[in-house]
């Protein structure tokens, strides 16, 4: 794996022959897993499949029904058994809306957990700067300006109950996404000193992306006493 490991990590998003190139990844990661390939590292071994294009993939633990003769002679001569994925983990981004934090699929619900973080294990762990693409660039003054606006969150996220899942800023409880960007962006000129222009770069993306983060970001934590 370790030689060949580049000709299997890369992604299959090209438009032509993306189903044929998943289909193969799948087949490539059961062969593995099933084989005995892998060793005494097979215990140890993970795959990350992320799927963004239809539900097709949350069914892997799931029986074939339209597997024909002729392929189970092929798995066959593989030494291969023909059967579903036995120890899988499905996760979904929270369903928009939902109060009941319920997985954002459509095919399969039963088996699938909705997976988010609270706002206070957003601003805790840092994840603001994944809404920037220079925000890993220390050369970027965008960078600088994440940096300071993280780690002030993080001076607010320090205070009160660790299992509170909101945080309170300037006395102001937040409670979600929204209201986390819309009190960055009014009190970024006061947290940090940059040029106008800087200010103005990490405001946009900050308040410009109001359908992504929200669904990972949510509050409360399903089962959480505050419910």
């Amino acid at each position: 794996m370790s030689a060949a490991g580049r000709f299997i990590n890369r992604p299959t998003t090209s438009p032509s022959g993306v189903a044929t190139k998943t289909t193969y990844a799948t087949f490539l990661l059961y062969s593995l897993f099933s084989s005995g390939a892998l060793g005494a590292q097979a215990a140890n071994t993970h795959a990350i499949i992320f799927n963004v294009k239809g539900e097709d993939l949350l069914f892997l633990d799931q029986p074939n029904r339209l597997l024909t003769d002729d392929a189970r002679a092929q798995y066959a001569r593989l030494d291969l058994q023909p059967v579903p994925f036995d120890s899988a983990q499905f996760l979904a981004p929270v369903r928009a809306g939902s109060k009941e934090r319920l997985p954002d699929t459509g095919s399969r619900q039963r088996g699938v957990q909705a997976y988010f973080w609270t706002i206070r294990e957003f601003v805790q762990e840092r994840y603001l700067r994944f809404l920037f693409a220079e925000a890993d660039d220390v050369a970027s003054q965008l960078s600088f300006v994440v940096d300071q606006v993280e780690a002030k969150l993080a001076t607010f996220a320090a205070e009160g109950k660790t299992t509170d899942p909101s945080i309170s800023i300037e006395g102001t409880p937040i409670q979600t996404f929204d209201q986390l960007v819309d009190t960055v962006v009014t009190n970024v000129e006061s947290w940090v000193r940059a040029a106008p222009g800087t200010v103005a770069a990490f405001e946009r993306p900050a308040a410009g992306n109001p359908d992504a983060a929200p669904r990972a970001v949510s509050l409360p934590r399903v089962g959480d006493e505050s419910t």
